[in-house]
């Protein structure tokens, strides 16, 4: 298998609602080779990844969001449970996506926005843009199964 076809692999698996503000996501060999505690000198590639411009991300760079080796997907944050098969990847490989995603794009933090009643009604965060949401402070209680308001109210 390619590293092309890794990437698709890993964007099909990347849940649509952190799909829709991905700009572009692709394959950047890396000139040097790669070392850490897992690699010694291993040729690698970072899969990155670019929102599009909105209201939430004015001006969005580029963010890594795991490294290619040895045809494996390698998130370096989860040491050797980082280290993925694309051709055998487990059950929950979205939800490891999703984790990895999130913090890519940070945004400042804030309290909430006006949908707290859906999200507090539908247990979890329902605004459009996942990442600008990461910055969401009742997003971490919501999160964390502390629900404040609407029909699931539990504090």
């Amino acid at each position: 298998m390619d590293n092309k076809n890794i990437v698709d692999i890993i964007l099909s698996s990347i849940p649509d609602r952190y799909k829709r503000p991905i700009k572009s996501i692709r394959e950047v060999a890396l000139h040097n080779k790669y070392t850490d505690a897992l690699w010694d000198k291993k040729a690698c590639s970072n899969v990155t990844i670019v929102l599009f411009p909105s209201a939430y991300q004015l001006n969005p760079s580029s963010a890594t969001l795991c490294k290619l080796i040895d045809k494996k997907i390698y998130f370096p944050s989860l040491g050797i449970d980082g280290i993925f098969d694309p051709e055998k990847l487990p059950i929950n490989f979205s939800d490891i996506l999703v984790k990895q995603l999130e913090p890519l794009f940070p945004s400042e933090a804030f309290g909430c926005c006006g949908s707290y009643l859906e999200c507090s009604n539908k247990k979890t965060c329902v605004h459009i843009d996942p990442y600008y949401a990461s910055g969401c402070m009742y997003k971490k209680s919501l999160d964390a199964g502390k629900i404040f308001y609407g029909a699931n109210k539990n504090v």
